[in-house]
């Protein structure tokens, strides 16, 4: 995709026609809040765009006020409160122009897929309507997607085209160097998801991550390491109160998370609020992990996510994934690319 010509498939998927930037409008009902946001600014940053948020987002008002600034660098960005009225009205103003719907919710859960029977019934009021299109989140490996929603093309395009807000430099300079004296200490970057599968529900392997991070500066040069902590965007979610959970209160405020469509476990919350208080965190509005892959020697993070296999093509990064004995490992190709562990020994020993 160009800012010029760009290409979409029409919705019977038997057509390609070109996209002009000056006759297509891209629509995207948002529902989350920095997790999902990466794709959706690759086309924003390209079409008139017109944004739709639902009243039970508890970030939907961080999110405009993100947006909204935007603004300010002339993207062509319209936001709205989410409702058929507006919606329709939108349409119906946007009947000269092709519009394309841009879902980011994912289609293996009931509200993608409601959401996704939503919009495409419209177009069959609203000619205009040329496609509904899942952008996905993920891009192999977890739960969440099922395998059907990889798009890398998407989520590494402002990364290539160096568009993205900050790059591997500034992830040293901010979160790396001002920790270490030493210039051959590794940096080792955890990123877990969350979930039933993930690290942040093994309390023994979050022990053996502040046990190494409390040796730190105890080490040889040679065997310095420096922890850095990624939370997945959701961990960030605004609490009941309307405080906003960053980096400094993440996990206190989960119990009043208002989200309808994300939960945590008391494990998870508790493994969150530990990991707070003695591993540095990355910031949320540092949200794309890629220069992180590019800022860090190692990896540590779960087989059942994206983030492995985004990391792949960052050579010679070291990826560990964790799994747990219930999960089948099926995918010898893909798996014999990362150092699997199931316990803390493996985890440390690797």
């Amino acid at each position: 995709i160009s800012p010029e010509k760009g290409f979409c498939r029409q919705s019977t998927r038997t057509s390609i026609f070109i996209m002009d930037s000056a006759t297509v409008s891209i629509y995207i009902p948002f529902h989350s809040n920095f997790s999902q946001l990466e794709n959706s600014l690759n086309f924003i940053s390209l079409f008139e765009t017109k944004m739709f948020f639902y009243s039970w987002n508890p970030d939907s008002t961080k999110m405009k006020e993100y947006f909204s600034s935007m603004k300010e660098v002339g993207v062509s960005l319209s936001l709205f409160d989410f409702s058929e009225e507006v919606l329709f009205q939108q349409l119906r103003s946007d009947a000269h122009k092709k519009v394309v719907i841009l879902l980011t919710a994912s289609s293996n859960y009931g509200f993608g897929q409601a959401q996704f029977f939503y919009f495409s019934t419209l177009q069959r009021h609203f000619p205009n309507v040329i496609d509904v299109f899942h952008l996905g989140h993920c891009m192999y490996g977890c739960t969440s997607c099922g395998l059907k929603e990889h798009n890398i093309p998407i989520f590494f395009s402002r990364f290539f085209n160096k568009l993205l807000p900050y790059d591997q430099q500034y992830v040293i300079d901010k979160y790396f160097s001002a920790s270490s004296n030493s210039t051959s200490a590794k940096r080792v970057l955890v990123a877990p998801a969350f979930g039933a599968n993930s690290i942040l529900n093994d309390p023994k392997i979050i022990e053996a991550l502040i046990s190494m991070q409390q040796s730190e500066g105890k080490q040889t040069n040679d065997d310095e390491m420096q922890l850095l902590f990624k939370f997945h965007g959701l961990c960030m979610m605004k609490g009941r109160e309307g405080e906003e959970i960053s980096s400094a209160s993440v996990a206190e405020e989960l119990d009043d998370a208002l989200h309808p469509f994300y939960t945590f476990s008391q494990s998870e919350k508790s493994n969150m609020k530990t990991v707070k208080k003695t591993i540095k965190v990355v910031e949320e509005k540092d949200y794309n992990i890629l220069p992180f892959f590019q800022a860090a020697d190692i990896l540590i993070c779960d087989l059942d996510s994206s983030v492995p296999f985004e990391a792949l093509y960052f050579h010679p990064l070291a990826i560990l994934c964790y799994y747990t004995p219930q999960q089948r490992l099926t995918d010898d190709a893909y798996h014999s690319n990362l150092f699997l562990f199931s316990t803390p020994v493996l985890c440390v020993d690797t």
